[in-house]
């Protein structure tokens, strides 16, 4: 007792040390200007492997000749060199992006003919030697983006107005290395207004656009995602309908595999007033979208996106306050959740957020002197938040008596598990950032996971002795079984597609699985596998029961702590067609099945697991029925699981030999483990998927007869 209160004393005491430091989590290092002319403005900042290149405008009040303006600095803010580009015509800036060779693509348009696509492509160290190339167009014809194409070409992104159907539409341009024309192509209704304003490539998917159409004319604008050939043609194309006046403003793949989209929503008279992040398979279905209420500059360039996926961004305008020209800056965490809020300098306008290294951060912006000179303004600061929740965390278990005082973090983390350390960090962190005043409002992301359930027409009661069930869905399974490799470094396998079906058998046999909801991926490569789970988040509803089944080659990376299964496209010597463990989650999270039990026999532990049960769930089986589940069995984790699979085998016989009418996949599982345990040097898994909706419930088997 003595101790315990000793350990909340010490609690209390740092409560006390983080209220009289509430704002220490945000501190202001250094301050730089720079000026070339009398009006200087920044738009966008790139971090490159060894400088920052700051990009934007610069005139003089005596000619009003705008020209492109890049200031190249060291990560200690020191000017490498600046240089102003356009001295014959007035060149307005619009975007820049880096190339596979290191030099940078810069897109602008000519004042005297606004419209006419500019595109500079940087060579010299310096920033002296450059190559422009021109692209007539008209005063509605506008460039937002730019990319360099793989065969060292460009593709070029915006609206071009149509004038025999008085409309806009999405522009695309190709041009090749010497910036001649190669192709280009228009996306959009005939008649109402469609326009692109980001395009991103990815080695292994190819290239994506995103931007807004109209679905009628004078309609709102909706938001759009599409994936493109290699000539501009669309594969896909999602209408994100439910955003109304909203458009897609920028686009990225997140470390899960994943596209990501940021969407800004205005109100009819034009005003943004809420940002929202979509995430969707690479083959165009929607998983999630989390929408904060602050509205977020996040065009290209203008937020940064952070190694753990955390998105630090500015809002449009301090909504509590009744001054709107001060602005904030506004860390989100990976799950579009505010961290913390800072108010800016009232003469500072930010347009632009970079890394100079592990917690430090550049704001870019420019600021104004009686509103006629403009500096170019560059502000480091250093973000706290993290060792200040870590420290909260700590200090938190220690006053709970869950961790010893002399228990480091890192120390109570390999203690109790990734997986758990996360769950238990992600909860006492919320409070952390409450008592610590890191947000200046109570703004919380909301989330619109919504499916479109199909009520089922019949349902059946289902009794094992006083037990009964009402079944109203249906029970569905996908089994992935890969033999066959085409990577000669790869060794092929004997089993996993007779493993496969035999428990297929088995599951039309004696359990309540019908054949037409039934499918087996043999040797299947990546696409082929994420199309499924798309096919399966868009037919099942919340209702049904899913089991996917997996056996073929996995990899885990100690490192990283990262998880993967290997298609039957995939390489030995690069990941592109590898499938993490996140993403299977995410896909798992995603479908809205009432229970999803996913069977590995791979090595398959590490981040799949959210918690790892040790003893038997003593709920009743109704209980488990009605709450919803997410959990997994894994064959152990082992690095190389053997080809002849003992896990496997002794499934099947339990299933085969199991009597109950209802059957929990955790009493299956604890029922034939410590046969696995004596048969083999494999340790079996069974526990939570991590972050993936579940509520204690369990997937229940139900034999026929």
């Amino acid at each position: 007792m003595i101790a315990k209160k000793s350990c909340l004393i010490s609690f209390f005491l740092v409560l006390i040390h983080y209220f009289a430091f509430s704002q220490a989590y945000f501190r202001i290092e250094e301050e730089k200007d720079y000026e070339l002319k009398t009006n200087d403005v920044a738009e966008e900042v790139l971090r490159t492997n060894s400088s920052v290149l700051i990009a934007g405008e610069t005139k003089s009040l005596n000619d009003y000749k705008s020209q492109i303006l890049l200031i190249n600095t060291d990560y200690e803010g020191k000017v490498i060199w600046q240089n102003a580009y356009g001295s014959e015509n007035d060149h307005f800036f619009t975007t820049i992006s880096e190339n596979f060779d290191g030099s940078y693509n810069i897109l602008g348009e000519k004042a005297t003919e606004r419209g006419k696509v500019i595109i500079m492509k940087l060579i010299g160290e310096n920033g002296t030697e450059f190559k422009e190339i021109e692209y007539g167009g008209n005063s509605k014809n506008m460039a937002k983006d730019v990319i360099q194409s793989r065969d060292g070409g460009y593709i070029i992104v915006g609206s071009k107005e149509i004038k025999g159907d008085n409309d806009i539409d999405g522009w695309i341009i190709k041009f090749n290395r010497k910036g001649k024309e190669e192709w280009m192509r228009l996306i959009g209704n005939r008649f109402m207004d469609d326009g692109l304003n980001v395009i991103i490539s990815d080695i292994a998917n190819g290239n994506f656009i995103a931007g807004y159409s109209r679905q009628k004319i004078r309609g709102p604008k909706i938001p759009f995602i599409s994936q493109i050939d290699e000539r501009g043609n669309p594969v896909w194309k999602l209408m994100l309908t439910n955003f109304k006046y909203s458009e897609a403003r920028s686009l990225y793949l997140d470390k899960d595999g994943f596209l990501v989209a940021l969407l800004s929503t205005e109100d009819e008279s034009g005003m943004l007033i809420s940002t929202s992040k979509a995430e969707i398979s690479v083959s165009g279905n929607l998983i999630r979208v989390s929408t904060v209420p602050n509205p977020l500059s996040v065009d290209k360039n203008k937020y940064l996106i952070d190694e753990d996926g955390s998105i630090i961004a500015f809002s449009a305008s301090n909504q509590n306050n009744t001054d709107q020209g001060t602005q904030n800056v506004m860390k989100l965490d990976n799950e579009f959740l505010p961290v913390w809020q800072k108010n800016l300098q009232n003469d500072f306008q930010s347009v632009s957020v970079s890394k100079r290294d592990l917690g430090q951060y550049l704001l870019v912006g420019f600021h104004s002197e009686r509103g006629r000179k403009s500096n170019v303004r560059v502000i480091g600061f250093k973000d706290y938040s993290s060792q200040f929740l870590e420290s909260f965390v700590n200090q938190k278990l220690t006053a709970l008596g869950e961790k010893s005082t002399a228990e480091s973090m890192a120390d109570f983390k390999f203690r109790v598990g990734t997986s758990q350390y996360n769950e238990v960090f992600e909860e006492y962190s919320e409070e952390g950032k409450i008592t610590m005043k890191f947000l200046a409002s109570s703004n919380v992301a909301n989330e619109d996971r919504s499916s479109s359930p199909v009520e089922m027409k019949s349902r059946a009661n289902v009794a094992n002795g006083s037990a009964e069930i009402q079944i109203e869905g249906k029970y569905y399974a996908l089994f992935i079984a890969v033999n066959d490799y085409d990577d000669p470094l790869i060794a092929d396998l004997d089993q996993p597609i007779n493993d496969a079906h035999r428990l297929y058998d088995v599951l039309i046999k004696d359990y309540f699985f019908e054949e037409v909801n039934m499918s087996i991926l043999k040797n299947p490569k990546r696409e082929e596998i994420i199309e499924e789970l798309d096919r399966l988040s868009r037919e099942m509803t919340k209702n049904d029961n899913l089991l996917v089944f997996y056996a073929g080659h996995s990899y885990w990376d100690e490192v990283t702590e990262n998880g993967y299964w290997l298609p039957a496209d995939a390489r030995k010597q690069n990941t592109a067609q590898w499938i993490r463990n996140s993403t299977i989650s995410g896909y798992i999270r995603s479908i809205p099945a009432r229970h999803t039990l996913l069977v590995a026999d791979a090595c398959f532990s590490g981040s799949i697991f959210k918690t790892r049960s040790a003893f038997s769930n003593n709920l009743p089986i109704k209980r488990l029925y009605d709450l919803p589940s997410r959990k997994a069995m894994t064959s152990g984790t082992l690095k190389e699981v053997p080809d002849k699979s003992v896990f496997i085998e002794y499934m099947i016989k339990r299933l085969k030999e199991n009597e109950e009418k209802l059957l929990p996949s955790e009493q299956l599982f604890f029922s034939f483990k410590p046969a696995v345990l004596n048969n083999s040097q494999n340790i079996p898994q069974f526990g939570v998927v991590s972050n993936a909706g579940d509520e204690g419930g369990d997937f229940i088997f139900i034999r026929r007869n």
